[in-house]
């Protein structure tokens, strides 16, 4: 049997093709189909294109999966055998006016592999449907005149949105009903506009900088709720307005660009078309797209097209109390939530997962101060652990006995520490652990900090794995596993095994509830 099967279908809004975890399938086929990419495309798991396809409905199946069109996807993310135009509205003879037959210049016109064009038969649905002649099936005949925008249900909502944004922007102390409510007014306008979308001609535009004005009227709302970085609030309000206002123009003027009397782009990118870039999260430790909440994290993006931040900048210091939710002009929303930054540049930004995050898909949203705005999503797991590295997978690791960095001279004996231990013990930074206080079985053997303070200890719950260059794999002793000094970052103190004394590189692994980290690797003579 076939679990999915998707041939010669057509999706003109949906733009999200969503994965979740554990839905695979064993059989699948998927060609000839036509779609907008819109949100984010094939997407699942933080990834998007082939890497999705692959571990949904492609390892250890017969996956068929050719000669789809996606407009606005980036080819080096899916699979060859595809069609991936820029503009969605330019694959039809008349987008604007309904008539989705694809135009003799798309790519994808006779290009199914029945020789037919690619997405649905509109002859034949016509001809199904309705017994409607055959040849072009319309949606708005040629008769009807292009509507005006007081005959689309949005532009009300548009309207009031962009004058709450306005202000919002220019009264500088907003409480979070008023943030609230803007966010669901601008959210209720694009939902609405997505169903009238054909009716504008310049509707691919529109649903951009619509979408865009919501995003940032997210970021504003979850930044307000900081209680910090006002004049950052202020500017994604400005900013929220500003496309808000485009909107108001192009459904007014067919597609015109001049502004509206009195509206001012409040950033360099907002008198452009919007562009709304890919998001790409992973932890910090692991490279991989599923974060702990409570860790440490990194955000890559396209530093040209739609820059995550402004000239890179790191914060100066690394405590809870002092990291910024603004750096260079950026801040990180996921599911709602201001994220605290470490460093913020055009291409990376490395963030604190808030806590208290549910576990699933997070949706992540970066805007900047300059108007640009990225959107991605990533899974939030309890329990991620991950071992920094540095180099060709080297750990960040210090000897306890001398706080000197990992190289050829470590040793497993320590004959100058004081009593009679003299194994050597070795600390491992990490992440993805430290939040967890189900993993602190047995209280008796937390840490009390140079300040008093109890310091939660989960070494009963983790385990350390070595292994040699000759396969041999000892498990370490863990004396210490959990929260270090630098939020989101976790400390694991280990004893080095009398057995590994001339191993020479030995690669380390982290265990935690079943979850194995990355490798991380330590020299042994």
């Amino acid at each position: 049997t076939v679990d999915l099967w998707a041939e010669q279908a057509a999706d003109h809004y949906g733009s999200l093709v969503e994965f979740g975890q554990g839905h695979y399938f064993d059989e699948s086929f998927w060609a000839g189909n036509a779609m907008n990419r819109g949100w984010g495309g094939i997407h699942g798991y933080g990834e998007e294109g082939a890497a999705v396809i692959s571990r949904y409905i492609g390892p250890g199946t017969t996956a068929n999966w050719n000669r789809n069109l996606i407009a606005g996807a980036n080819p080096a993310l899916y699979p060859t055998g595809g069609f991936y135009p820029d503009s969605w509205a330019a694959q039809f003879v008349d987008h604007a006016r309904g008539d989705f037959t694809l135009a003799s210049s798309s790519a994808g016109k006779r290009a199914a592999a029945d020789g037919s064009d690619v997405g649905v038969n509109l002859t034949a649905l016509g001809a199904a449907t309705s017994g409607a002649a055959t040849g072009v099936w319309s949606l708005v005949t040629s008769a009807t005149p292009t509507p005006t925008p007081a005959a689309l249900r949005s532009a009300a909502l548009i309207a009031a949105a962009h004058a709450s944004a306005t202000a919002m922007a220019a009264a500088g102390n907003n409480s979070d009903p008023q943030f609230d409510s803007l966010a669901g007014t601008v959210g209720q306008a694009y939902t609405v506009f997505l169903s009238e979308q054909q009716l504008v001609a310049s509707g691919e535009q529109v649903e951009k900088a619509l979408r865009s004005a919501h995003l940032f009227a997210r970021a504003s709302k979850a930044l307000s709720r900081s209680r910090r970085h006002p004049t950052g609030v202020q500017n994604r309000l400005q900013i929220t307005a500003s496309r808000l206002g485009q909107v108001l123009n192009l459904i007014s003027t067919s597609g015109g660009t001049q502004t509206l009397g009195g509206e001012q782009a409040h950033a360099p990118s907002t008198s452009a078309p919007p562009v709304i870039g890919q998001a790409t999260t992973l932890s910090g430790a692991t490279l991989a797209p599923f974060v702990a909440p409570a860790s440490y994290a990194d955000i890559s993006g396209d530093e040209v097209l739609s820059p995550l931040a402004g000239a890179g900048d790191s914060a100066p210091q690394h405590r809870a109390d002092a990291l910024p939710f603004e750096l260079a002009g950026a801040s990180v929303t996921i599911n709602g939530v201001a994220a605290q930054l470490f460093h913020a540049s055009p291409a990376r930004v490395s963030f604190l997962v808030p806590a208290g995050l549910a576990e699933g898909e997070a949706e992540v949203i970066v805007t900047s101060q300059d108007g640009y705005v990225s959107r991605g999503a990533v899974t939030v797991m309890r329990i991620v652990p991950g071992l920094f590295t540095r180099g060709a997978g080297d750990a960040v690791a210090y000897n306890a006995q001398s706080t000197a960095g990992t190289d050829n001279s470590l040793d497993v004996h320590a004959p100058d520490n004081l009593g009679p231990d003299k194994r050597a013990r070795l600390f491992l930074f990490g992440t993805g652990i430290g939040s967890d206080q189900g993993l602190n079985v047995d209280q008796g053997n937390d840490v009390r900090g140079r300040g008093g303070e109890i310091l939660p200890n989960f070494a009963e719950s983790v385990v350390v794995e070595a292994r040699t260059a000759d396969a041999r794999v000892f498990q370490l002793s863990v004396e210490f596993a959990g929260a270090g000094r630098t939020p989101g970052v976790d400390q694991i103190t280990i004893i080095l095994a009398p057995e590994l004394r001339g191993a020479g590189r030995v690669e380390l692994t982290l265990v935690v509830s079943g979850r194995r980290s990355n490798t991380a690797a330590v020299n042994v003579r």
